[in-house]
């Protein structure tokens, strides 16, 4: 129960910071009134996803009314500044998708808050990194755990960016869009192709990553032992991988929405069980170091 908690917080939380990031991206972008209103719902799904994570994260502990211990060692304690900012993050989010949504406070006050919200995601993830970089375990002290949880908050916040992009556009005005549509020099569809891209080069790149973690002596371990777990993260890797550049020729609504979910459950698919993967290598080798 205690690793499958580990397992829920960390890609929930990684994914909420990944749709932050993008959205952010896109807010700055698209900056005015219209772009505001196609985001804001896209900000507001940050909230419940940290919120669950958060959740989560208290089944790993023995006694979940001690919770509030873990910011006792902030100063020296990963762990400790692990939970402070993803407590940060979720408040930050709160408010500052409250201020995009309604529209309160002044144009300089959301950006603000959106930057800050941006660089508690990185405290959070960064963190999150180095709490599992243990010296007891041969396979999180490397440079792939934080590749990893990076890779992954861009994997899964793009895609669900994408298809939340998607179902947003899908439901505005069409007076709206039109508007919208003449105000800059590239269409909605553009974005999709944009964040298709990104997720191909970012799943290769994880791949290869993957692929050198596991030609270390003891990951070859684990890997014989859980052979089939592998092998099926690499079908649905690249399952996702397909599903992800057939976006970028795709123009039709049915068919985008089609292939984004493909994608996105594919690659979610995978993640878990790279994060199970993950897990067992403290579990299986910690005896080895």
């Amino acid at each position: 129960m205690k690793e499958r908690s580990l397992i829920v917080f960390t890609l929930l939380a990684q994914t909420a910071v990944g749709v932050w990031w993008t959205a952010s991206v896109f807010f700055f972008v698209l900056h005015d009134p219209i772009a505001e209103e196609l985001l804001a719902p896209v900000l507001a799904t940050c909230v419940p996803l940290i919120a669950i994570a958060l959740a989560a994260s208290l089944f790993h502990l023995g006694t979940p009314s001690n919770a509030w211990r873990a910011f006792n060692n902030v100063r020296s304690s990963w762990l400790s500044r692990e939970i402070l900012s993803a407590v940060a993050f979720g408040g930050a989010s709160l408010v500052a998708t409250a201020e995009v949504w309604f529209h309160t406070g002044s144009q300089e006050g959301r950006i603000a808050l959106i930057v800050g919200t941006s660089l508690l995601g990185l405290a959070l993830i960064v963190s999150m990194s180095n709490t599992y970089r243990l010296r007891t375990v041969a396979l999180w002290k490397t440079w792939w755990t934080p590749v990893s949880f990076f890779l992954t908050a861009g994997l899964l916040g793009l895609l669900l960016n994408g298809g939340l992009f998607v179902v947003v556009l899908d439901n505005m005005p069409e007076g709206q869009l039109f508007v919208w549509l003449t105000r800059y020099d590239f269409s909605p569809l553009a974005i999709i192709h944009l964040i298709a891209v990104s997720v191909v080069a970012l799943l290769i790149i994880k791949l290869m990553a993957t692929r050198h973690w596991l030609s270390i002596d003891v990951a070859a371990l684990l890997k014989q032992q859980h052979r089939r777990g592998f092998r099926l993260y690499l079908v649905l890797s690249l399952i996702g991988l397909g599903a992800a550049a057939s976006l970028i020729p795709v123009g039709e609504r049915t068919t985008l929405i089609l292939f984004t979910s493909v994608a996105f459950v594919s690659i979610a698919g995978a993640e878990i069980i790279g994060r199970w993967l993950f897990f067992e290598a403290r579990m299986w080798l910690g005896a080895w170091h």
